[in-house]
């Protein structure tokens, strides 16, 4: 069997980019930088982990290799086929699931969807540094966008709490080298 690809789906705050270092960090498991046209969170030193950063006039250099993609508040958010190719882990949302169900075939995907009551969501974006403008503009965005998700992934689960991380983390690793 060819190890799969693991998609992480989940609202804004939680806790994506967080499971996909603490995988790196202990499994050495590689993940997407997604590309995006965004600006860099500048009270967020991990933003610059979790994405590459273009501008908008860079988009064309890559528009034959798209297969999942998003805009969001403005800015373009892509992973390109050589990038999950060459990954084990990919953090999206419900349009970039779509699409990438639609456009590759490579190798099988299983998606996991980390399920975080709102109030903790907040709380993690709060810390993170986010305004609580753009912390109650991203809840009502979300609680629209990733209606019906659930029922597209292949796991939920629960990461409301450090030790539920943990937990997801070593189910991931588990698949992982179930499929090898």
């Amino acid at each position: 069997m060819s190890k799969p690809l693991i998609v992480l789906i989940g609202t804004s705050g939680s806790g994506k980019s967080i499971i996909v270092q603490k995988l790196h960090r202990k499994y050495g498991y590689n993940d997407v930088k997604s590309y995006t046209t965004r600006p860099i969170r500048v009270d967020d030193p991990n933003d610059v982990l979790t994405h590459t950063f273009i501008s908008i006039d860079d988009i064309a250099e890559y528009k034959d290799d798209i297969v999942a993609d998003n805009w969001y508040n403005g800015c373009y958010y892509f992973a390109t086929k050589q990038q999950l190719d060459q990954a084990d882990l990919y953090v999206c949302d419900k349009p970039g699931l779509i699409k990438l169900y639609s456009n590759y075939f490579n190798r099988d995907i299983i998606t996991i969807y980390l399920d975080v009551p709102p109030e903790i969501v907040a709380k993690r974006m709060e810390c993170r540094g986010d305004s609580n403008e753009a912390i109650i503009q991203r809840l009502q965005y979300d609680a629209t966008a990733f209606k019906g998700i659930k029922e597209l992934c292949d796991f939920v689960c629960d990461n409301s709490t450090q030790e539920k991380s943990m937990d997801i983390c070593e189910f991931i690793h588990s698949i992982i080298e179930y499929r090898r």
